[in-house]
């Protein structure tokens, strides 16, 4: 998901957690209930010249909304957290 205004670019990505069996061959190595998890992550792109960051959210934890507004981006979690921090990347708690 996306989200621009004249601050930058917002993006973010789900959770997403894979079975390893279903494209690995070595079977023997691997337990067969053990899942390859990728987690979801706040991305932000200023168009200033300020560095970019992003944000990896904790595991079990994957963003379902994002919004921005001036200074400020927040996301929402699947485990009803509002995660807002500034467009420095820093989190402000609330």
């Amino acid at each position: 998901m996306a989200s621009m205004n004249y601050n930058g670019l917002l993006g973010a990505s789900k959770a997403q957690a894979q079975d390893l069996d279903a494209y690995e061959e070595d079977d023997d190595l691997k337990s067969t209930d053990e899942k390859d998890v990728k987690f979801s992550n706040l991305y932000f792109k200023p168009y200033n010249d300020s560095s970019e960051w992003h944000y990896k959210m904790p595991e079990g934890e994957s963003i379902d909304c994002i919004a921005q507004g001036s200074g400020w981006v927040a996301c929402c979690t699947d485990a009803n957290f509002l995660r807002v921090f500034s467009t420095t990347g820093v989190q402000k708690h609330i």
